[in-house]
C-alpha cells in the first residue's frame, strides 16, 4: 500500500488495489463509509447541528424521534466537504432554506428555496461551498420511494393508475410544517386548480385561499380558459351559483332555481329575485327555533341595534316579548281567550308623541265599563267625627271663589285635565253632603208644621 502511494503519489494518481491508477484516486473494490449518530439532534428545530466533534461522511439520528427540523450545519466552514444525511426515523427529517435561526456560514441551500423534506429511510448529500458558505445540495432520494402495490414501507403506494399515501400525519404542498391533512400553499398567486378533464371543461378551481382560510371563488365549470359560472355543491346534490361573465367582476351568488340570492351588493334574499335589504323575505315565512318551549334557553330573539338591544321574540310557551330600552311588550297565549298585555315602565301615548301620563290620548275613548280606583271613598261624611260646614259657611265660599268647596278651579281642570276617580269621589262627597243638609233640612219642616197646627 504505501509502495503505491509513494510511487504514485508524484504522478498525482493513487491507486488502490490496482497498479494502473487512471484518476487522482483509484479504487478497485469495496468501498465502505461508516455513518454516526448525530445525538445532539432533539425533537423540533436544531441550529448549528454539530459536525466537527465527531466526523463522518454519513449521518443519522435517534431513530426514536419524530419530527426533526434542521437550519444548518457546523461543519468547520470546510470548501468541499461532503456529507450525506439519511432518515432512520419514523418521521419527516426538514432542511430549512437558508433559515435566520443559523449563523449564515452553517446554512443550507436546498436550490428550490423550499424547505428539503427528508421522508423515512430517504437521504440527502450536501457539499459545502466555500466561495458562498453555504451548504447546497448536491443529490438526494427524500424518500424510499413510490411502492408498488404494498411491496414496500414508503408513504406513497402505486397501486395501478392510483397512488396513495399510507402517512397518518400530515401532508404540506409548499408549506414547511403543515397545519391540516392537506395544506396546500402556492406563493406566487395563491391559486389551486383541480381539473377534472384534461379539456379543463368541468374543471373545479379555488383561488385566493388566505391563512384565515377565505376563499375567494370556490367553483365549476370551465370554457376555453374563461369562466363561464362558477358553484358550489352540497351534499344533497343542490348548487349555489356565483354567477360572472367571463372572468367580470359584476355578479351575484344565487341559487339555480332563483329561490335564493346574494347580491353583490350585500343583500340577501330568499323568495325575492331582486332583494332590496340585507335581508328580505317575500312568498314565505320565517320561523326562529323548532323546538317546545321548557326553559329560558329555548328562547327566540331577534335582536336589533348593539348594546341596550331591542327585542322581539319568544320569552316562554307561547309568549311574544316586544323590548326597547325599558318597555316590555309581552302577549301571553295571544291566540287563546286570556292574553295579558304588559307594559312595566314607561307611558303610552295613543294620538300623541310625548305622552305625560301611564295612558295618554288625543282623543275620543269608547268603552262599555271604566273601572276606577278611588279610595278613600266618602263614607266618611256619615260619621260623627265629620265636620259638616253650615249652608252659610257654603253659600259665603262660594260668593268669594266661585266654585265648591274642595273642588279645583275651572281653570286648573282645564289646564292639567281632570282626574276621573277624585272627581268622582269629591262628586260623591258632595251629594253625601247634600242628603245629610236634606235630611236637616226635613227635619226643620216637620217642626215648622208642627207649630203651624
Amino acid at each position: 500500500m504505501l509502495f503505491f502511494i509513494c510511487t504514485f503519489a508524484h504522478a498525482q494518481n493513487i491507486g488502490i488495489n490496482n497498479t494502473d491508477p487512471m484518476a487522482a484516486l483509484d479504487l478497485k473494490g469495496d468501498l465502505r463509509l461508516r455513518s454516526e449518530t448525530l445525538t445532539s439532534v432533539v425533537t423540533g428545530l436544531n441550529n448549528d447541528v454539530n459536525l466537527n466533534t465527531t466526523k463522518s461522511s454519513i449521518y443519522m439520528f435517534d431513530a426514536l424521534l419524530v419530527g426533526i427540523q434542521i437550519s444548518g450545519f457546523d461543519g468547520g466552514g470546510t470548501d468541499g466537504r461532503i456529507i450525506t444525511i439519511f432518515n432512520n426515523t419514523n418521521g419527516a427529517v426538514q432542511l430549512y432554506n437558508d433559515y435566520s435561526t443559523s449563523l449564515a456560514a452553517n446554512r443550507i441551500f436546498t436550490g428550490t428555496g423550499n424547505t428539503a423534506v427528508i421522508y423515512q429511510n430517504g437521504s440527502v448529500t450536501l457539499r459545502y461551498d466555500g466561495a458562498i458558505q453555504r451548504w447546497t445540495i448536491i443529490s438526494s432520494n427524500y424518500t424510499d420511494g413510490l411502492s408498488l402495490s404494498g411491496s414496500g414501507s414508503g408513504p406513497w403506494t402505486i397501486t395501478g393508475n392510483d397512488i396513495n399515501n399510507n402517512n397518518t400525519g400530515k401532508v404540506g404542498i409548499g408549506v414547511p410544517v403543515p397545519m391540516s391533512k392537506l395544506d396546500v400553499a402556492n406563493a406566487a398567486n395563491n391559486e389551486v386548480t383541480l381539473t377534472s378533464k384534461a379539456t379543463g371543461t368541468n374543471s373545479i378551481a379555488v383561488y385566493g385561499i388566505n391563512e384565515n382560510g377565505g376563499v375567494g371563488v370556490l367553483g365549476e365549470a370551465y370554457s376555453n380558459n374563461s369562466v363561464g359560472g362558477s358553484f358550489i355543491t352540497f351534499g344533497n346534490g343542490k348548487a349555489m351559483k356565483a354567477e360572472t361573465v367571463n372572468g367580470g367582476t359584476a355578479g351575484h351568488f344565487s341559487a339555480p332555481n332563483g329561490n335564493a340570492i346574494i347580491t353583490d351588493q350585500g343583500n340577501v334574499g330568499i323568495g325575492v329575485p331582486l332583494p332590496e335589504e340585507k335581508l328580505h323575505v317575500d312568498n314565505g315565512n320565517i320561523r326562529l327555533g323548532n323546538s317546545i318551549w321548557t326553559s329560558a334557553a329555548n328562547n327566540r330573539l331577534l335582536k336589533f341595534g348593539d348594546g341596550d338591544y331591542a327585542t322581539i321574540g319568544e320569552v316562554g310557551e307561547d309568549n311574544l316579548q316586544l323590548f326597547a330600552g325599558q318597555i316590555t311588550l309581552e302577549v301571553d297565549q295571544i291566540f287563546g281567550s286570556s292574553g295579558n298585555v304588559l307594559i312595566p315602565f314607561g307611558n303610552v301615548g295613543i294620538g300623541t308623541t310625548n305622552p305625560s301620563h301611564k295612558l295618554s290620548v288625543n282623543g275620543i275613548i269608547r268603552s262599555k265599563e271604566i273601572l276606577v280606583e278611588a279610595t278613600p271613598w266618602p263614607d266618611y261624611v256619615f260619621s260623627d267625627e265629620y265636620n259638616l260646614q253650615s249652608i252659610s259657611d257654603v253659600e259665603k265660599y262660594i260668593y268669594e271663589n266661585n266654585h265648591l268647596p274642595n273642588f279645583p278651579k275651572a281653570k286648573d281642570i282645564e289646564t292639567s285635565g281632570q282626574a276621573v276617580g277624585e272627581i268622582q269621589r269629591k262628586m260623591m262627597e258632595k251629594i253625601e253632603e247634600l242628603t245629610l243638609y236634606i235630611i236637616e233640612l226635613n227635619k226643620r219642616i216637620v217642626e215648622l208644621e208642627k207649630d203651624i197646627r
